[in-house]
């Protein structure tokens, strides 16, 4: 018997129009948490021990030098990070957020 399930251990996958513009999505690890919203930026980054929101709002907007806009379709949520995927007639991009945690990243 396998420990992976294939059906379990897939990310939800929500239509980018279908949430909710204040729904959240808290990710964390021993050292802080934050909210992602559905554009997958970051909002109240908090480390506990300090006892207050050291960022409030982080956010990243990604532009394409064409005359289409890039269009968020889908937001990915997996159990350490979220994902943005923007498209238009030929380009895709994703666009990440993690809680990494003991890494070259976790800062």
């Amino acid at each position: 018997m396998t420990s992976l399930s294939p059906i379990l251990d897939q990310p939800q996958s929500i239509d980018w129009e279908a949430i909710a513009p204040d729904s959240l999505y808290r990710l964390a690890n021993q050292e802080l948490y934050f909210d992602v919203d559905a554009n997958t930026d970051l909002i109240n980054l908090v480390w506990p021990w300090a006892g207050e929101p050291y960022v409030k709002r982080i956010g990243l907007r990604i532009s394409a030098p064409r005359e289409e806009p890039l269009m968020p379709m889908v937001t990915r949520f997996f159990p350490g990070h979220q994902e943005l995927i923007l498209g238009t007639e030929g380009v895709i991009v994703s666009k990440r957020v993690a809680a990494p945690r003991q890494s070259d990243h976790d800062r």
